[in-house]
């Protein structure tokens, strides 16, 4: 509500502008007192703290002349550098944002090998929604013509390089060891709009392409104007929450590609697939992932995964 309020400022009565700023002042706050939550095993908090960012960055990139402006900021940066956090982070005497690495962390989020768990399982939806709201917090310091601090890119492209590895044909992931989720609803393209932006990612460019033409073709297949649609049960976890999902993350892909621009040296993505060959082993999380053989057509890969809390073990 506070992003669509800033965008429509100019259009609004002194009343509700006086409205939304109590409001943004009061949620952004609330992360001044509150420590960056830490998890690894089964239950990582690193979308926790990715969501903690938006809030406080929001509120400081908005309203920049009020009194708590630089506290909230301050929030927004120690959320961010928590939430792709790893064992190193708490030795890593590498600046960022004036203050060693090694400063800012107070949490254990992610395995070396950047994996994550969540829901009891290695979860790519999770390791890719958490720098997605880090991307999402960046618009916020973009409107304002504000630099995106380094603190919001913390390991992103760690996260981005593992990711890869078991990216599908249509820009989804493969999950090594199953999902719980709706299948098929295309909802990372704010995501890789981020890294096809920002970052100037030309695999990133290939996928979100890839990706966002499929969610316009199931969207023509509901005829309804939903992205999901029926297919996800209307359970309060799901179906019409899965929707409104997908219109905020195609909104934010819209504010990336405003902001930062794309080029349009996207990699063909038969070129992408070959390189995604041989094999990742994850012991931290339970995962392995084969990329297609040089042989194969551009779709096939296999993933395996063990010792996870749903008691199976799956081949894709």
């Amino acid at each position: 509500m506070g992003l669509a309020a800033w965008l429509i400022w100019d259009e609004l009565t002194v009343e509700t502008r006086e409205s939304v700023e109590a409001m943004m002042a009061a949620e952004a706050s609330e992360f001044v007192e509150k420590n960056p939550y830490s998890g690894l095993e089964y239950d990582t908090m690193a979308e926790e703290n990715a969501w903690g960012t938006t809030s406080p960055a929001l509120a400081a990139n908005m309203f920049p002349d009020h009194e708590q402006s630089d506290a909230w900021r301050e929030a927004a940066l120690q959320h961010m550098m928590n939430s792709l956090s790893t064992a190193v982070d708490a030795k890593d005497d590498t600046v960022v944002d004036g203050r060693a690495v090694s400063e800012w962390i107070e949490s254990h989020n992610i395995h070396p090998d950047y994996t994550l768990e969540n829901h009891g399982f290695f979860h790519p939806d999770y390791a890719s929604v958490a720098p997605m709201y880090l991307g999402d917090s960046s618009v916020f310091f973009g409107l304002a013509s504000n630099p995106v601090p380094g603190a919001a890119t913390h390991h992103v492209f760690d996260m981005w390089e593992l990711l890869q590895n078991i990216t599908t044909a249509t820009g989804e992931w493969a999950y090594p060891s199953g999902l719980d989720w709706s299948l098929h609803s295309y909802e990372n393209v704010s995501y890789l709009a981020w890294l096809a932006t920002y970052f100037d990612d030309p695999v990133a460019r290939t996928l979100e392409s890839r990706e966002i033409q499929y969610a316009a073709k199931r969207q023509r297949i509901n005829d309804n104007g939903r992205f999901v649609g029926d297919s996800a049960p209307d359970d309060g976890s799901e179906g019409f929450y899965r929707d409104a999902v997908s219109a905020r993350r195609i909104g934010f892909a819209y504010l990336h590609h405003k902001l930062w621009g794309a080029d349009d040296d996207a990699v063909p993505y038969e070129d992408f697939a070959e390189r995604c060959t041989g094999r990742r082993n994850s012991p931290t999380s339970g995962s392995s992932f084969t990329g297609r053989p040089p042989s194969s057509p551009p779709h096939r890969g296999s993933t395996t995964s063990w010792e996870t809390s749903l008691r199976r073990a799956s081949h894709i």
